[in-house]
This record gives structure tokens, sequence and C-alpha cells, in this order.
């Protein structure tokens, strides 16, 4: 049931990715869903999905900063 719910989560968050116009956001709704994913792995024992998203986890971390450490240009969006 919690691993279930946990999957469902996962995936919500995914669909909500879809929606992001703003990459920060998108990057952070991933992390988010990148950690829902690494649970419902391990808790419904699914290697690939763990794996994926264990090596997807990282790289969104990546990604987010250096969006956040590169210096944004005005009148841009």
């Amino acid at each position: 049931m919690i691993s279930e719910a946990t999957g469902f989560l996962a995936s919500a968050l995914v669909f909500i990715t879809f929606t992001m116009k703003d990459v920060r956001l998108l990057r952070i709704m991933a992390i988010f869903s990148n950690i829902a994913f690494i649970a419902y792995g391990i808790l419904s024992w699914l290697p690939p999905i763990f794996i994926l998203h264990l090596l997807l986890l990282p790289l969104n971390l990546v990604r987010l900063m250096e969006i956040q450490t590169k210096p944004r240009v005005q009148g841009t969006s």
C-alpha cells in the first residue's frame, strides 16, 4: 500500500515537471520525483527504477547548481 502510494506520488511529480516553464522549478520538481522514485524502487524492489533515479538525482542536482550560479540576464525569460 505505501509502496503503491509512493509510486503514484512519484508519477504525479514527473507529470508536474512537464507543466513547468521555469527550468529552475522544473529541476527542483525533478529532484523530488527522483527521491520519490528511489523510495518506490526500494519499497517495491524494482532495481531498474531505483538505479535510474539514483543516477538521475545527482544529474538534476548538478544542473540545478549550474542554474543557480549562472548570472541572470535581465529582460529575458
